[in-house]
Order: C-alpha cells, then structure tokens, then sequence
C-alpha cells in the first residue's frame, strides 16, 4: 500500500494513466507556439509590413479570426493566455513541491539563462541595424542591456523592448513572486490563498493613479497575473482542493477584473482584452477533460519542450531574415526560409542553453533529504508530469 501524501503534497509528478506527460499541456503548448509565429508573421510583415493578403491568411482569418472576435490580435490572441493557463496550472504545484527557496532558484534557471541569451543576440543585431520585432527598441548601452535582460524594462518608463514577446515573461515572475508570497496560505488553505492574490490586484487597480508610471506598469503586468491564477483555480479544482462551484466563483472574479482594467487605462503600453482570455479558458478546459482520452506523441512532445525558444526567438530570427530576403525572393519563400530559419535557432538554442540550464535547475531543485520516487525517472520534467486526478490527502481538501 502506499501511505497517504502529507498535507502540503498537494500535488507529485507521475505518469498520468500510463503516460511520462500530459498530452495536453504539450498539445496546447505546441500549437500555441505556432499561432504566435503564425500571427507576428502574417499581422506584422505580410499585412502591415507589406500591406499583403494570401488566400491562406484570408482562410484562417474567415475560418477562425473574424468568428472569434480576434481582429485586433490575430487567432495568437488565444495563444499567450493560453501560456499562461498552463503556467499557472503547472507551475502551483512545482512551488509546493520544492518549497519557496527551490522554487526561485528553479524558475530563475529555467527563465533567465534563454532569455539573456536572446537578448545578446538582439542587441547584437539593433547594433548592425537590423529590423526585429521589437517595441519601441531603444539604442544599446549598457543600461538598456540589463534592462532588457533582466525584464526591468517592462516596469521602467520610458517604455522599451528589443524582445517584444517577453512582456509575458515580466508577468511570469511577477506570478512567481506573489505565488512564493502565498505559499504558506497555499499549503493549508487554497482557497484562502486565491482570495488573498485576487484581493491583491483589486488593489493595485483602485490605487493604479496613486503613483508614477512606473507604478501603473507595474500594476498592468500585475492584473495579467490574473490569467495564471485562473490556471492555478483549475488546479485546484482538479485536485479537489476547492469545490467546483467555488472555482467558478474565482475565474468569474478574475476575469470580472481584468474586465474592469481593460476599461481603466491603466497604461497606454498595454491594452488589456478580455475576450481571447475566455476562449483560451474554454479550450482549456476542453483540453482538461479531454486528456484521459489523448495520447502522448514525440512530435507533441518534442515541440512542447522547444516552446520557450521557438516564442522568444521568433521575433529575433525571422524578421531579420524576411527583411532581408523579400527583395530578393518571392514572399512565400521569403517566410518560409525565415519560419525554417528560426526553428533551426530555436533547436540549437535548446540543446545549447535551455536544456542544460533545465537540467541544471533540476539537479538544484532536487531535495537531498527526499529520495526521489521510483515512479518519476530523474530526467523527467515536473511541468510536464503534473497529475489531473487528485492525490488523496490524509487530510480532508481544504
């Protein structure tokens, strides 16, 4: 027999039903990915950039975009809540596992050494001249170089970015920072702990005037916080640590809030939508309940584990090499050979920095005083090993 999970374990990593991975993180993941290529791609370059149309853009816009209310973003405007669904649903119980000191020495290997390497090879490239999509990018020095390195940039004003994606990555700590700040709460009362983080933004939205830019900016990347917290409510709920009509409460609350600052201007940066958040949610959920009836596949897998680098790079890679090529080639090839450019940078970038970085922030991570389960290889990923059936506590679900 096996004894009983302490109250805190809320959550081990093992194979789900005879799966190493949840099929559907790394399906949603994946696909996620792609539609942010896809759309900074089409939305940016073809049609801004160029001021182009193709039939399979206009396809997917009529199949999809126009459907779904996505005109502004793109169908990419699902993507990145997406990301953050899946982080908060994945990244509660790795915090709760490791405890808060192993925790951030984790997430600040697993974020930061890709990131910092991005950002080189962009300053490197703004350095020769080269068009990236970037936001506002200011000229290179070392201020801005740590800046952007160390996210810092999404908080100072004036407002600046050579990596335009990792506006979501300065929500991603932010996330972390208030998930360790909660984390006591969150081991003996989860929901408790919920109520404490949402309260925490209603907050930061009352007093968004209060204070300089900087302080707005810094409550506009809080109140994104929101959408990985619904994933963190999911959690909950699947593990049965609230019941399911309270969770409905908590996501009801959270969007109601982001509702809310959508229509406060908070930043002039940053132009909160809501919408795509509940299609992301609703596919989401899709995915949760589906996931006892789905496979794990390499070819999901292997694009799930390339994510990171594929999202950060894109911008870096395959818009230096459209501008460079569109003269020259026709404009199918011309994206093809940048989209094959990238995902050649991203595999390198992930045998090169992320991998090693991932395994180091594991041997780190790993509890000396626990021996590791026998049921969990070492080289296994908890983000990808997340249980969807609850573990049975020896105390009653709080």
């Amino acid at each position: 027999m096996t004894a009983p999970a302490p109250r805190g374990a809320l959550v081990h990593a093992a194979p789900v039903q005879g799966k190493s991975r949840v099929a559907f993180l790394d399906i949603g993941r994946g696909i996620a990915a792609l539609l942010v290529v896809y759309t900074h791609i089409y939305n940016v370059f073809i049609h801004d950039f160029r001021g182009q149309r193709t039939p399979v853009t206009d396809a997917l816009d009529a199949a999809f975009t126009v459907p779904f209310k996505l005109d502004e973003q793109g169908i990419g405007g699902v993507a990145v809540p997406m990301f953050f669904l899946i982080s908060g649903f994945v990244v509660t119980p790795i915090a709760l596992r490791l405890g808060a000191r192993r925790f951030a020495v984790n997430r600040l290997l697993r974020l930061y050494p890709v990131l910092v390497f991005v950002v080189a090879v962009a300053a490197v490239l703004i350095s020769l001249g080269l068009s990236l999509l970037s936001t506002k990018p200011q000229p290179v020095t070392p201020w801005t170089l740590l800046s952007n390195a160390s996210l810092w940039n999404f908080i100072d004003r004036p407002f600046g970015s050579w990596v335009a994606v990792a506006w979501t990555l300065a929500v991603e700590v932010l996330f972390y920072a208030t998930l360790l700040a909660v984390l006591p709460l969150l081991r003996t009362r989860v929901w408790l702990a919920i109520t404490v983080q949402l309260w925490l933004v209603a907050m930061l939205l009352i007093t968004h005037r209060a204070f300089g830019e900087e302080y707005r900016a810094l409550v506009i990347n809080m109140t994104y916080t929101l959408i990985p917290l619904m994933g963190q409510v999911v959690w909950a709920a699947c593990q049965r640590h609230i019941p399911a009509w309270l969770a409905g409460t908590f996501i009801t609350a959270a969007w109601l809030l982001f509702v809310w600052a959508s229509h406060l201007s908070v930043d002039p940066e940053y132009v909160p939508r809501a919408f795509p958040i509940a299609v992301a949610l609703l596919l989401f959920l899709l995915g949760v309940f589906a996931e006892p009836h789905l496979r794990q596949r390499p070819f999901w897998t292997a694009l799930s584990d390339r994510t990171y680098s594929i999202y950060l790079l894109h911008g870096v890679v395959a818009f230096p090499v459209m501008h460079w090529l569109i003269d020259d080639l026709p404009l199918w090839l011309t994206v093809l050979t940048a989209v094959t450019a990238t995902f050649a940078a991203a595999e390198l970038t992930f045998r090169l920095v992320e991998r090693p970085s991932h395994n180091l922030a594991r041997r780190l991570s790993r509890s000396r005083r626990t021996p590791t389960s026998p049921s969990v290889r070492p080289s296994q990923d908890p983000e990808q090993t997340t249980r969807l059936t609850p573990v049975r506590d020896s105390a009653p679900p709080t």
